[in-house]
């Protein structure tokens, strides 16, 4: 997908490098082979579930750690450029987050949430440092871009085998195994094909692009993830109103529309072959079919676009690109036309849509979620505002949302985030959090707008997964996949560089700077690694559980000294000290949890459950209680409080 610089743009960058000659150009170098690893490790990442898992992300934030104190160390930080105010507004997010610890209900939590924004910081900086060229921007869109193709085309074999865990309840799962995540993979991928699509340097590449392109917009379709239909629509207005050539994006994005209609009747037979009732594994010859008309579809459409690169760069003109601006104008009105034809009276569709959305009807209406707006969102976002309401101005603390909300509940989802990045900025962290956020989010707005000239190419690539990501984590927690998440920072710089590089002035301040960047690095490094170590501790306690209860608790001892704020250690202490007959000390374990979390539940329960074995039925019944009390719409507590005995062995 890379593409070749002009000779013009490349005296620019050296020019705004300050001269690139000598000792510069071996150091240069040695970032250009750095830059492909770090977006290649990124992006590779990002397949491994998302990085959801602490233990997961937490080594990739180490590397990155790791490879900033390195560039301190070596003299390569200096001036970030245009991106300077969104990386101070995100360092001042992560230690509001961090000083939310002293506040959190879960101050376990809230320290994983500031080393999350820790890893996000440092990827950020990292990014602008490595790309600073046009070349360098490219190549690792390419990257970004290329990686999500390999993961479309293996999760294609996948259908074309059957595999039953492809899917989740007739909707796409693989590859990150999460479906929202899914869908947010291959949405923020389409962007740079989209890029590499419109261009045309090359007519055979601009064909793979197109028919990459369409095979993971199909493969978005069998996500049906409802969040996707905003990210599209605000994405493609975003990369329209901001960049030239906007008739030849159009025809790209309307040729990628045809593609996915195209497959449409085999894509959209899996979720209708749904059944809500007696939910069962999708037919292997229905995923077989819509595996391929996708991939029928993306190879001719991908020849038919190649010829159609060749055909315009031959027929080049004022005239035939004002033809083609005005024949592109008219196929979105015919599109537009149809689909209100197809959505009957779209004033009685609102108010039922909006009905379902606010009295939680989850029930299915049609034979697609696309055309549905009933969920449980409502629900999840009145709650935030209710933890907004009881603490306005700091917030329940970060990653504390969860607890509060099985208080509040109205409906028996499982689910510890809002589902929407600023009402979680904004529950978690107050008012204070969410104006943090709101400027970290208006600098980056500001960046690409000022760099909008800078590269056609590239800021079409950027701001579509930059855009399509923040619109699908407004709905979604996409933000707590940091995998996606990171590939979204790389798609920021892509849309704001280049960031020339500018070293300090005077040889003491640069030393400084060197020092004072490498100190808070490690400092930073300390904050992760000893959460980390304590992680690994604990994931120890846990498996020697079973068969050595002595030995998970060492490990768990070891583990509460790095992280006391771990509740879930206690639970394996306490299960420890329960197959050692240590009653006493197994309850003062889980009251140790219960005084670390007090809007937890858990802990009650698992109170309860020890009396309950133990024969203490007052004791059980008032622990019980006390769970039902912090989660009242679970039916299983209230039946345990009224009949302790109940409780499996």
């Amino acid at each position: 997908m890379t593409a070749t610089i002009e000779p013009a743009t490349t005296k620019n960058v050296v020019s705004l490098r300050g001269g690139a000659t000598g000792k510069s150009r071996e150091s240069d170098s040695r970032l250009g082979v750095l830059a492909p690893l770090v977006i290649g490790l990124i992006a590779v990442s990002a397949l491994d579930g998302g990085l959801y898992d602490y233990g997961r992300w937490a080594l990739l934030a180490a590397t990155m750690l790791a490879v900033l104190a390195g560039l301190f160390i070596a003299g390569k930080v200096g001036s970030f450029g245009v991106v300077t105010p969104t990386l101070l507004a995100l360092v001042g997010l992560t230690a509001w987050t961090s000083a939310s610890i002293l506040w959190a209900d879960s101050p376990d939590r809230a320290w994983a949430e500031s080393n999350r924004l820790l890893l996000y910081t440092a990827v950020l900086a990292i990014c602008v440092l490595l790309l600073r060229s046009p070349r360098d921007v490219r190549r690792g869109l390419a990257i970004c871009g290329g990686v999500i193709a390999l993961a479309a085309l293996w999760t294609i074999l996948a259908l074309l085998r059957g595999d039953p865990g492809a899917f989740l309840d007739h909707r796409l799962d693989m590859p990150i195994g999460y479906i929202n995540g899914t869908a947010g993979l291959f949405l923020i991928g389409l962007w740079p094909l989209v890029s590499a699509a419109e261009r045309g340097v090359n007519p055979a590449l601009a064909g793979v692009a197109m028919a990459l392109a369409m095979l993971e917009a199909n493969l978005l379709v069998l996500t049906q993830s409802r969040a996707i239909v905003p990210a599209v629509l605000l994405s493609a207005c975003l990369v329209l109103a901001l960049y030239p050539g906007r008739a030849a994006r159009v025809w790209t994005l309307l040729f990628v529309v045809a593609g996915t209609a195209a497959a449409s009747h085999w894509t959209f037979a899996i979720y209708a072959d749904r059944v809500p009732t007696g939910p069962r594994p999708v037919a292997p010859d229905l995923a077989q079919d819509a595996a391929i008309a996708a991939l029928l579809v993306a190879v001719v459409g991908g020849a038919l676009w190649g010829a159609i690169t060749v055909l315009r760069r031959t027929l080049d003109s004022t005239r035939s690109r004002h033809l083609a601006a005005v024949a592109a104008v008219g196929a979105i009105v015919c599109l537009s036309a149809g689909a209100l034809v197809t959505t009957g009276d779209p004033v009685s569709r609102v108010q039922r849509e909006w009905r379902a959305f606010t009295t939680l009807d989850a029930t299915p209406t049609a034979s697609t979620r696309f055309a549905g707006a009933g969920g449980f969102r409502f629900d999840l976002w009145s709650v935030a505002v209710d933890d907004l309401r009881r603490e306005p101005v700091f917030g329940v603390g970060a990653g504390s949302y969860g607890l509060s909300y099985y208080q509040q509940r109205k409906q028996d989802e499982s689910i510890r985030q809002p589902h929407s990045l600023l009402l979680q900025f904004l529950a978690e962290l107050g008012i204070v959090g969410g104006v943090l956020a709101l400027i970290t989010f208006a600098t980056i707005a500001a960046a690409i707008v000022r760099n909008r000239r800078a590269d056609v190419t590239a800021g079409v690539a950027g701001v579509g997964m930059a855009a399509s990501w923040a619109t699908q984590t407004s709905l979604d927690w996409l933000y707590n996949l940091p995998g996606i998440t990171c590939i979204a920072i790389v798609g920021v710089v892509a849309a704001t560089a280049p960031n020339p590089f500018a070293p300090p002035s005077g040889k003491r301040r640069q030393r400084l700077m060197m020092a004072g960047g490498a100190l808070l690095v490690a400092v930073c490094a300390a904050s992760l690694g000893r959460q980390y170590s304590a992680d690994v501790y604990a994931d120890r306690a846990r498996d020697s559980l079973p068969s050595n209860p002595v030995a998970a608790l060492a490990s768990t001892a070891t583990s509460l000294e790095l992280n006391p704020y771990a509740v879930e250690t206690h639970y394996t202490r306490a299960a420890a000290y329960a197959r050692l007959d240590d009653y006493p000390r197994a309850r003062e374990s889980l009251m140790h949890a219960a005084a670390r979390e007090p809007l937890n539940f858990v802990p009650w329960a698992l109170i309860g459950d020890l009396a309950a074995r133990r024969g203490e039925i007052a004791q059980a019944r008032a622990a019980y209680r006390r769970a039902g009390s912090l989660n009242p719409r679970d039916a299983q507590l209230s039946d345990l409080a009224a009949h302790p005995t109940r409780m499996r062995p």
